[in-house]
């Protein structure tokens, strides 16, 4: 069985993303851990995965976060979804 990895991009706002990536909520409200358990929850239930990485070394500056709804300071996040594929050998 030959594995393949399908890419998805999201704009998350910089304090959402390093509270999720160092599983550290202390500096978040009871609101945004909220948004983030929500936002984790929908990329398990869609990717199969709820765990990213930054995906550019730059922020994107100031945008949308696809979480919480709000503009504010974001970075673009990949989720990486295994695509399993049967392959049969000739």
């Amino acid at each position: 069985m030959k594995k393949k990895y399908e890419e998805y991009n999201y704009q998350l706002s910089e304090e959402l993303a390093v509270a999720s990536i160092n599983a550290d909520t202390s500096g978040l409200t009871y609101e945004d851990i909220e948004i983030l358990d929500t936002f984790e929850a929908y990329l398990t239930k869609e990717h199969g995965t709820g765990c990213f990485s930054i995906s550019g070394a730059d922020p994107l500056g100031f945008c949308r976060c696809q979480a919480s709804g709000l503009m504010g300071d974001c970075v673009e996040i990949s989720v990486m979804e295994l695509i399993k594929t049967n392959k049969r050998s000739k």
